[in-house]
Parts: structure tokens; C-alpha cells; sequence
């Protein structure tokens, strides 16, 4: 049997340097932001745990709320152009969000609008390139049964991977993600 741990380690690596060789996947810069959320189902499930770097064992949930407000800031302005969503893994149900809009600093108007879909493994949200100071997604409803919906990790990048580029990171991550 397999260590959940070791997966997790490996799904990291993956996430860092890609199915592609390193160089072609752009640097994660949510890891050095301020994150802070509309909601939070226990201090067991901060904001912060979206964006360290962990797949699995720590996340970000809303309590008992089918929306909620994601919210990243950096003390010096960023380049973004994308948003990659994993959606929570650490409960038996696939809590996860289903509408969003995606707001750069404090515009009126949303750069990005989609749907999510309702599985395991990245899910990008691509925009035009601009330098900014804050990054907020508005998630405007989840999936039915999707209790606590929330994030295993949420990334957000200068460039614009392609989604196959993150298929290897979705491959490698466990598909019960329960360490108990």
C-alpha cells in the first residue's frame, strides 16, 4: 500500500513543475499572497490551506453556504492571466463550487465568468494578462449535496497553461484523498 503522504508529495511535484518539463509551467504566485474568505467552515479550514501548496489534508470550506468569496492580496502588484482550481478532497462528497466570477483589484466588472465542473483535478479560469494587487472569485453557487464546498488549492499564474499541461498533476492525485 501506498503512503497517502507519498502521493501527496508527489502530486505536489507535479503541480510545481508540471506534466511538462519545468520551465513550461508558470511560477504559482498565490503562495505569496494575503488569502482571506467570505466564510470558513472551522479554523481547520482557513484560506491560507488553499494556497500552500497541498493537495490533499488541508483545504479551504465554507460553512453551510453554497457561495462564497475568495480573495487574494499581494503586497507588491503581480502579473496574472490565470486561476487553477482544485476542488475539495478532503471530505467523502466532492464539495465543490459550480458558478464564479473572477474581479482584479477593486473593478466593478468581472474579467472572467464560467462554470466549474464537478470532479477531481485543475480547472483553469484564463484571462487577459494584467498586473494587479488583488484577485477576488465571487463562487455564485455549488453543486447539490456540496454541503461545505470549498478548494484544495487554488493557484494563480502569470501565463496560461494549457488544462492537458495540468492533467499529469490531476492523474497523480489520489482519488481518496481520506489519510483516515
Amino acid at each position: 500500500m501506498i503512503c497517502p503522504r507519498l502521493l501527496i508529495v508527489s502530486a505536489l511535484g507535479v503541480i510545481s513543475a508540471g506534466a511538462a518539463p519545468a520551465e513550461t509551467l508558470p511560477e504559482n504566485l498565490a503562495g505569496g499572497a494575503k488569502a482571506s474568505a467570505s466564510s470558513r467552515f472551522s479554523a481547520s479550514y482557513r484560506p491560507e490551506l488553499a494556497i500552500d501548496g497541498h493537495l490533499a489534508g488541508s483545504d479551504w470550506a465554507t460553512k453551510g453556504t453554497p457561495h462564497g468569496q475568495f480573495t487574494l492580496e499581494w503586497e507588491e502588484p503581480v502579473e496574472a492571466a490565470q486561476v487553477v482550481y482544485w476542488a475539495r478532497m478532503t471530505a467523502v462528497l466532492l464539495e465543490s463550487f459550480k458558478d464564479y466570477e473572477v474581479y482584479l483589484d477593486d473593478r466593478p466588472a468581472p474579467v472572467a465568468r464560467g462554470r466549474l465542473e464537478r470532479r477531481r483535478g485543475p480547472q483553469t479560469i484564463n484571462f487577459t494578462r494584467r498586473k494587479v494587487s488583488k484577485l477576488r472569485i465571487a463562487f455564485l453557487s455549488s453543486y447539490p449535496d456540496s454541503p461545505n464546498p470549498g478548494a484544495a488549492e487554488i493557484g494563480v499564474y502569470a501565463t496560461q497553461a494549457a488544462e492537458k499541461q495540468w492533467a499529469a498533476a490531476a492523474l497523480r492525485t489520489p482519488v481518496d484523498d481520506r489519510s483516515e
